[in-house]
């Protein structure tokens, strides 16, 4: 599965070729050490659930000490123990050591927290940065809805919004939440505001 996946990333190297005529030991670093199905992963924090993942398949590599998955779907969850956010997927990559995760294949993550949905064909997440990243070329359609309430507007309105945008070469800062998009993007924001009841 991990070959299938590096492949579905599009990470093809050109190899020369040589004649070995010696034996060797066999190359086993393409084979899993560990193979689970229907399988769930779950992570502590603290003492806490932090995540729940589902997966028709798990495997787990000697090498890398990596998972990968397929037709994955998982839960994160706050330090107070709330669903934060879920997702689904049909591969997955999770090198917990490092910090790295890779999503592909119908990607949909829903953030609860921050009202947003982000459907994808790929989506990168490095853990140490906190940067959500696809590729420059892939698109990426966000749905987010933010929400103020008048006690905390300066002027006592309560105003809604709602943004739908589609473009390329997105990523994030999970720490900010700041995003951008450095290819095409369009897409439409819709704007709603009514006046509080001052108190």
């Amino acid at each position: 599965m991990r070959r299938l996946f590096l492949l579905a990333l599009g990470s093809l190297f050109l190899l020369s070729c040589s004649l070995t005529y010696k034996s060797e030991e066999p190359d086993v670093t393409h084979v899993p050490e560990l193979v689970f199905s229907n399988a769930r992963y779950v992570s502590y924090q603290e003492g806490k659930v932090s995540m729940v993942l589902d997966a028709d398949i798990l495997e787990q590599y000697q090498d890398d000490g990596a998972l990968y998955g397929s037709q994955v779907f998982f839960t994160t969850y706050n330090k107070e123990g709330e669903l934060s956010a879920e997702g689904r997927s049909q591969m997955i990559s999770a090198n917990n050591s490092d910090k790295l995760y890779a999503l592909l294949g119908q990607v949909e993550i829903q953030s609860f927290e921050e009202e947003l949905v982000i459907k994808a064909n790929s989506l990168n997440w490095d853990g140490k940065s906190e940067q959500l990243v696809t590729g420059a070329l892939d698109s990426i359609e966000l749905k987010k809805n933010n929400q103020e309430d008048a006690s905390s507007s300066q002027d006592g309105e309560s105003s809604a919004s709602r943004m739908e945008l589609t473009g390329t070469g997105f990523s994030a800062s999970g720490s900010t939440m700041d995003f951008q998009f450095t290819g095409a993007v369009s897409g439409k924001i819709y704007t709603n505001t009514t006046e509080g009841q001052g108190q």
